[in-house]
């Protein structure tokens, strides 16, 4: 039935309807159907989204000690360092021998190797395989990591195989 507003019943009339704020019925579990969940989010909570087909390895951080920062510490290792190279990554190693210092790396990742994430991958993966190879190197050595476009598409054995072609070559 349909009502006028212009109805004398209708004008005096309480308009707002008196419901409780609580529900009667308290529902046991909240959810959303699979269209209205949020796309990005695991449609199973208890497991974790896949990010991809590669396996987990372990990338952590070298020590701050072991990191070469600055840019003039890139400068000398550069020019006055030796070089090694394979097909995908390129190392310029200085030694001094006369100093104690820890070992110290660097990685260049140009633009040439792809956009900002496939950089930052190359760059954790070179990261994670110098972390296991300081053991090799001395102490006062100084080494920057350049990765060439070829380590975009290299898988991680055949990146640690260059990384080790390439240590070798700079006589390491």
């Amino acid at each position: 039935m349909v009502r006028n507003l212009g109805d004398p019943e209708v004008q005096g009339a309480d308009h707002e309807a008196h419901v409780s704020a609580e529900s009667t019925s308290a529902r046991e579990e909240s959810w959303f159907s699979g269209s209205d969940a949020h796309a990005r989010w695991p449609l199973n909570p208890g497991r974790s989204a896949e990010q991809g087909s590669h396996s987990t390895v372990c990338l952590t951080m070298l020590p701050a000690h072991h990191r070469l920062r600055a840019s003039r510490d890139f400068v000398v290792v550069l020019r006055s360092g030796r070089r090694g190279s394979s097909p995908s990554v390129v190392v310029h190693a200085l030694t001094d021998p006369d100093a104690q210092t820890p070992p110290r790396i660097g990685f260049a990742v140009s633009r040439a190797v792809g956009n900002s994430v496939v950089r930052h991958r190359v760059a954790r993966r070179l990261r994670a395989l110098m972390r296991s190879r300081l053991p090799r190197l001395g102490p006062g050595t100084s080494v920057v990591v350049r990765a060439l476009p070829r380590a975009a598409a290299a898988s991680h054995e055949q990146l640690g195989a260059d990384v080790d072609a390439a240590l070798a070559s700079a006589g390491l």
